[in-house]
């Protein structure tokens, strides 16, 4: 997927075009919206058994379909005092999100528009992290913050704690949200969604196929040796060109620990990293500037009026 400054660019001036006055806090947080179960994967990673990573996979898989996309808009939209507009607005930015990433090339990877009807995943595989698209979308999107950030004025006076019918619909929200992904495991599963199937069944892989999105390949002693997602290590044949480092990598299996290369491309370091922190970072201080200076502004009030 594009890097979190590329989406705060195409994204933010998508949204706020397409739906007049949309609050920047509101479009930023649509922004990374479908970010957030792989940003939890990786904390539930550290915190939880490696038997566990498979299931914290499809957890993930799961909840960044557009579907949960839409619990989690619906779980958030209600701290606002204009629940639909910002629900659209987070909804709108989720989809924006969805279909930029399908437009990155991922090998093995994709998004999910239409779960559960459909398990299959979407990428249109049109540039590479490193090619001059996402350079160009960075960059925009970093000039587009600081514009924003220059000319808009950030709201903080629609956000409320939500009371009635407000807090019964958005805490059955994010109950569907955080209870029902285990649910669908089998589809996300059956489809091979992320080869994970492959990846889980060890004695059945010779013959199939596997392609994995950003994975250290190295040589030890005369070998060359391919870091799974979940940490598995497989021999790698066919490496003729001696590719190593960051790579996205297309092979099939001829033993269940080997794997015969069919298609490797090399990622230049860590070039989505760096902008991904300053994206996430920008929305994360804006949100607590916000959430600050609403407190400030009802506990100053309450003063007044006492």
């Amino acid at each position: 997927m594009p890097n979190t400054l590329a989406h705060l660019g195409i994204q933010g001036l998508l949204t706020r075009t397409a739906i007049r006055e949309a609050d920047l806090k509101w479009v930023y947080l649509g922004c990374v919206l479908p970010d957030i179960p792989w940003i939890l994967q990786r904390l539930g990673r550290v915190l939880l058994p490696p038997t566990w990573f498979f299931d914290l996979w499809l957890y993930a898989i799961v909840q960044t379909s557009l579907l949960f996309c839409c619990c989690l808009a619906g779980a958030l939209s209600v701290w606002s005092n204009r629940p639909w507009k910002t629900f659209a607005i987070l909804i709108f930015g989720s989809t924006l999100h969805l279909l930029l990433d399908a437009t990155q090339t991922k090998w093995g990877n994709g998004v999910h528009l239409f779960a559960p009807f459909s398990w299959e995943l979407i990428n249109f595989g049109w540039y590479w992290p490193e090619e001059i698209p996402t350079l160009a979308l960075t960059a925009f999107g970093l000039a587009f913050a600081v514009f924003m950030l220059w000319k808009v004025r950030i709201y903080y006076e629609d956000l409320q704690v939500p009371q009635g019918r407000s807090l019964t619909v958005g805490f059955l929200c994010l109950i569907l949200y955080i209870a029902a992904p285990p649910l669908l495991f089998a589809g996300p599963e059956a489809a091979d969604n992320q080869y994970i199937r492959t990846l889980k069944e060890r004695d059945l892989r010779v013959g199939r196929t596997i392609e994995m999105d950003r994975r250290p390949l190295t040589r030890r002693a005369d070998e060359w040796v391919l870091t799974t997602h979940d940490g598995e290590e497989l021999l790698v044949h066919g490496n003729d060109n001696g590719t190593s480092g960051i790579v996205s990598f297309k092979g099939i299996f001829i033993e269940p620990s080997t794997v015969e290369a069919v298609a490797i491309y090399k990622h230049s370091g860590r070039l989505r990293d760096l902008p991904s922190i300053l994206g996430l970072g920008l929305v994360t201080l804006i949100w607590v500037w916000a959430i600050y200076a609403r407190c400030r502004s009802r506990g100053l009030g309450e003063e007044t009026s006492s």
